[in-house]
């Protein structure tokens, strides 16, 4: 009888065609209700507190480093996630880090959304009470006006910019060392320029780690699951 998977080696290389179309239908819809509605939400309600962080005293606010927060970060991720993880991985045979990077980035989702909804923090540099948007802003596909907010000011509680990353050095374990030691490093230097621009709180640098942990662990298990069942239906 095949053994079940118990770890990612045990995994097969080629995932089936229906985990691709679960996978990549679960991230657009539940990235779709966060742009459309959660973070549309989050913002016309009023922010309740700031957190206490004595770090940001010690780091004063520059505005430069929203180049590293935005298309720096941007370019980073669609180099190393898109071009390093699904098409280099994926053309060589190997779909696992493309899949488990996806369903990871999908149930963080889901765990940043339910702490944007349930925790109206302000952000270090917002008067309590601060509604950050007062109308629903909309992109026009022709005749359709979709709702869509790409970035929260009340998205807080653990950094999705931080997460995204720790997921992809998770999904690019096997890589040299040189390249992951450049990916830690602009971690830090990511988690550095958030709280420069006062965009995340040192506690929310230091949650995205464990919950990235956690949303890595539930991706490989929800894999695990299904290849499983498939054995063993395949073997009965």
């Amino acid at each position: 009888m095949p053994a079940a998977p118990t770890s990612w080696d045990d995994l097969p290389r080629r995932l089936p065609a229906r985990l691709w179309l679960a996978t990549v239908a679960c991230f657009l819809v539940i990235y779709y209700l966060m742009f459309s509605w959660v973070h549309i939400w989050a913002d016309m309600r009023p922010c309740l507190a700031p957190l206490r962080d004595p770090v940001l005293a010690l780091i004063p606010r520059d505005p430069r480093w929203f180049a590293v927060t935005g298309p720096v970060w941007a370019l980073v991720t669609l180099g190393v996630g898109l071009g390093g993880v699904l098409i280099h991985a994926g053309a060589h045979g190997d779909h696992r880090p493309a899949i488990r990077w996806g369903l990871a980035l999908t149930i963080m989702a889901v765990m940043r959304s339910l702490t944007i909804l349930l925790i109206p923090a302000c952000r270090a540099d917002m008067a309590p009470g601060t509604i950050a948007l007062c109308s629903v802003p909309t992109v026009h596909l022709g005749a359709l006006a979709i709702p869509f907010h790409l970035s929260a000011s009340n998205d807080l509680v653990f950094s999705g910019h931080v997460a995204e990353l720790v997921l992809l050095l998770m999904a690019t374990r096997s890589w040299p060392r040189p390249l992951r030691a450049g990916l830690w490093a602009f971690t830090g230097l990511q988690a550095y320029a958030l709280m420069a621009t006062r965009g995340h709180y040192l506690w929310d640098i230091l949650a995205a780690v464990p919950c990235a942990w956690l949303a890595d662990q539930l991706a490989l298990t929800a894999l695990r699951l299904p290849l499983a069942r498939n054995r063993l239906a395949e073997a009965s």
